[in-house]
């Protein structure tokens, strides 16, 4: 079965990425080049936290 977000090619908001400074384009950030995980884009974990395969690498507000 498709995924909900990949069957119709859109990118849902997220504020927690939106707002981040490692976020680049909509599900793709410098700590997950290839799609930020399901489990921080519904809310699921705080990446304020490390989540496995973040590189280290977690939100960080971005500076205006």
């Amino acid at each position: 079965m498709p995924d909900r977000f990949t069957e119709y090619n859109v990118v849902p908001y997220f504020p927690i990425c939106n707002e981040c400074k490692h976020h680049f384009s909509g599900d793709k950030c410098l700590a997950f080049l290839k799609g930020i995980p399901r489990e921080i884009l519904n809310g699921d974990h705080d990446h304020h936290k490390p989540f496995a395969g973040d590189n280290g690498i977690q939100f960080e507000p971005k500076e205006y």
